[in-house]
């Protein structure tokens, strides 16, 4: 609901550009024409790639890693985007504004992994089914399209960036070394006996919030296709997350932030007029090193337990198709 308050802010703001332009801004098209342009479409894509959730022992080395699968997870969408209508021509304003939510499904399993004895390595292993519950994505830019050459435009990039996840892992087994003494545990072994699990096991979400900048580059040939690069960069990077462990019936509540973004994508499209057009698009979205705290509560009551440190990742690639059309 936050999500879909927010685009219809962002849609007012952008409108409101539009009609100052429409009142104010001389143009080469005519006397109340705009050399702007709406375009909207809609969006079919996949994700493909896992979500960590990690627990340290100290600063940098790790307690416990826990990986959530999206392999694959389905999304569809939506976007709208004002533009020059011809960006080759002149320096002018951009904004992008892009939802998309996920279809829940199984989208493959859940890993953990705990090291509770430095002197043996792994000592604890589990593995169960992994369901996506819900996924939204959120990306706004605002930027300029600074033209080159004839055929080539760049555009400096201020972007914000939400997604919300949450999944449940259930059934399963796990397999623990066997406890030597106190807090001193047999390094795991694939050998040791399995136990099995039925129902529900872990909860976990999160939420991101990201503040990046970047640049593209928008190349256009043989008057029907566009070829086009961006990278994003940020250590602007907050998220928040809930872990419930329903068989201890205790629950996690993490923090993180810091640590960097890395977002590299390409996309070509096909123009078929000059309203609509086919764009075919990949990226690849890589989040390291966000550390926090973690503060363990009974499920239910909010009675502080424990405090521990805390920290998150994603490498996750989305690869889509959209189909747009301006205006």
């Amino acid at each position: 609901m936050k999500a879909v308050c927010l685009l219809k802010k962002i849609i007012f703001i952008i409108f409101m550009f539009h009609t100052i332009n429409l009142l104010f801004c001389e143009t080469n098209t005519g006397k109340g024409e705009s050399d702007y342009q709406f375009r909207t479409g809609i969006s079919a894509s996949m994700l493909y790639g896992t979500s960590f959730e990690l627990v340290y022992q100290t600063e940098d080395k790790l307690l416990s890693e826990l990986r959530w699968d999206m392999k694959p997870l389905f999304h569809i969408g939506s976007f709208l985007e004002y533009s020059l209508k011809d960006p080759a021509e002149k320096v002018g304003f951009y904004g992008n504004i892009g939802l998309k939510a996920g279809f829940p499904a199984k989208t493959g399993f859940m890993e953990d992994r705990d090291w509770l004895s430095a002197e043996y390595g792994l000592s604890h292993f589990s593995k169960h089914d992994n369901d996506t519950n819900a996924s939204v994505l959120l990306d706004m830019s605002l930027g300029l399209s600074i033209p080159v050459v004839s055929a080539l435009v760049i555009r400096p990039l201020l972007s914000f960036h939400y997604m919300h996840h949450k999944w449940t892992a259930y059934h399963g087994y796990f397999q623990y070394g066997e406890n030597i003494s106190d807090g001193v545990y047999e390094a795991w072994d694939d050998s040791i006996p399995k136990t099995y699990l039925h129902g529900s096991v872990v909860g976990y979400s999160q939420d991101w919030l990201i503040f990046s900048v970047g640049i593209s580059a928008q190349f256009s040939f043989l008057k029907r296709c566009i070829l086009e690069g961006s990278f994003l960069y940020s250590p602007l990077i907050l998220v928040y997350a809930t872990d419930d462990h329903y068989l201890t019936n205790t629950q996690y509540r993490d923090t993180a932030s810091g640590g960097y973004l890395l977002e590299p994508a390409a996309a070509f499209s096909f123009i078929f007029n000059q309203k609509m057009r086919l764009s075919l698009k990949a990226s690849y979205r890589y989040i390291h090193d966000s550390k926090g705290h973690s503060y363990e509560y009974p499920r239910y009551e909010n009675v502080l337990q424990g405090k521990s440190n805390a920290g998150a990742e994603y490498e996750v690639w989305d690869i889509g198709i959209t189909f747009s059309y301006g205006f």
